[in-house]
């Protein structure tokens, strides 16, 4: 194999608004990624770099149109590199998906997911529907049920729902009996099950 060519010239600030939008850019980003990569930002920040090379109308974006899209106003990190206008094509194709072929260790991800603690709510939602996506069950300690039966409870209320007064007692025995069910269901399959 030869030797591999590192295309970085540099890592430059770059103020957001003053890249350019790659014409060729075919992702669409959906309302529900930008409220994800808004949460992220907001509660890590700036923890990966954009991809731009040099054109003659200023530099134009590879990668992080949505974080450009994002935080306008925002000075980010820009890694410049030097690919010709085929170059930047492939990789403006293939950077993105070649991510999405790897495989998940589903036992790792259940213990890093396990061991996150609070963040924003969008933050929360992208992390639950990655467990999702990956059939990784979710685990309630006491305290995480009694606050979603207290919840549901005073949404019922809220919602002038009518409840016996064995109702608390009822749903959270229901939550609990669901949990362990779900947690057999992943034993007995390996995870690998359809509802």
């Amino acid at each position: 194999m030869d030797a591999i060519r590192d295309r970085i010239k540099e890592l430059r600030r770059v103020p957001a608004g003053e890249l350019q939008a790659n014409p060729r850019n075919w992702r669409a980003h959906p309302s529900s990624q930008r409220a994800a990569m808004r949460g992220i930002l907001a509660e890590i920040g700036y923890a990966d770099a954009l991809i731009a090379r040099e054109t003659d109308d200023g530099l134009e974006l590879i990668d992080g149109h949505l974080r450009k899209e994002v935080t306008p106003d925002q000075e980010v990190p820009v890694l410049i590199v030097d690919l010709d206008d085929e170059e930047a094509k492939k990789l403006l194709v293939v950077l993105d998906p070649v991510g999405t072929m790897a495989e998940a260790d589903v036992g790792h991800l259940r213990e890093l997911l396990g061991e996150i603690e609070g963040g924003n709510d969008e933050m929360k939602t992208l992390l639950d529907q990655i467990g999702l996506d990956h059939d990784v069950a979710i685990e309630f300690d006491d305290e995480e049920l009694d606050e979603t039966v207290t919840d549901g409870l005073e949404l019922a209320a809220e919602w002038k729902v009518r409840c016996h007064p064995g109702a608390r007692d009822g749903v959270q025995k229901a939550l609990q009996e669901l949990q362990r069910l779900f947690k057999e269901a992943v034993e007995i399959t390996g995870g690998g099950f359809e509802v």
